[in-house]
C-alpha cells in the first residue's frame, strides 16, 4: 500500500506534476460543468502545487459574472486575491463593469471599472454621464422654448443660452448637432404655426 502511495506521488516523466495532483484536476474539471460547485472548483484548483494556480487562472478569467450576483462575484475576487492572482481580479472587475455599462448601469460600471484599476474607461464614463446630464439640461432649455417664441428677447436669449451651454459642452459633434437642429426645428414650428 505504501509502494502504490510514492507511486502516485512520484513526478510524472515528461511532465509537470504527479498523478495524484492530475486525479485532482480531473476531479475539478468534472464538478465545472455543475455551475454550483464552481466554488469548490477553485479550492481544488489552488490545491494543485503545479498546475493549480494557471489552472484556478483561467477558471477564474472565465468565469461567468453576468450570471452571478454581486456577493458572488466578490467572493471571486476573494479567491483571486487569496491565491495571488490580483490581475485575475481586475479584470473580473473591468469584465463587470463593462457589462454594466453597456446596460446602462453607470453608478455600477464606474464601481466596478474604479476596482479593476481602469483609469481611461472610467474617465469615458465620466465624460458620456456629464454628456448625459448636458444633454438632459439642454432638453430642458429646448423644452422651455417650445410654444414661447411669442416673446422676441426672451426667445432670442433662451437660443443664446442653449447656444452657449453647447460650446461649452463635452457632448460628441453629433449630439451637438441634433440639439442645434432640435432648437431650429422648435423655432421653426413656432414661426410657421403663426403664419
Amino acid at each position: 500500500a505504501c509502494g502504490a502511495l510514492r507511486e502516485v506521488l512520484m513526478p510524472i516523466r515528461g511532465r509537470l506534476g504527479n498523478q495524484f495532483e492530475f486525479f485532482v484536476l480531473d476531479f475539478a474539471e468534472a464538478l465545472m460543468t455543475n455551475p454550483g460547485m464552481w466554488q469548490t472548483v477553485c479550492e481544488y484548483l489552488a490545491w494543485c502545487p503545479t498546475c493549480g494556480e494557471t489552472a484556478l487562472q483561467t477558471f477564474l478569467s472565465h468565469l461567468p459574472l453576468a450570471d452571478l450576483d454581486d456577493g458572488a462575484t466578490l467572493v471571486a475576487l476573494q479567491i483571486a486575491n487569496m491565491h495571488g492572482l490580483p490581475a485575475v481580479a481586475a479584470q473580473m472587475c473591468r469584465s463587470l463593469g463593462l457589462r454594466c455599462w453597456a446596460l446602462g448601469q453607470l453608478e455600477r460600471a464606474a464601481y466596478w471599472l474604479r476596482r479593476g484599476h481602469d483609469d481611461g474607461r472610467l474617465r469615458l464614463l465620466g465624460s458620456e454621464a456629464s454628456g448625459d446630464r448636458e444633454q438632459e439640461r439642454l432638453s430642458d432649455l429646448l423644452q422651455a422654448t417650445k410654444g414661447g417664441w411669442e416673446d422676441r428677447e426672451g426667445c432670442w436669449r433662451s437660443c443664446e443660452e442653449v447656444l452657449a451651454a453647447l460650446e461649452g459642452s463635452k457632448m460628441t459633434e453629433a449630439k451637438k448637432q441634433g440639439a442645434r437642429l432640435d432648437l431650429a426645428r422648435s423655432m421653426a414650428e413656432s414661426f410657421l404655426s403663426k403664419i
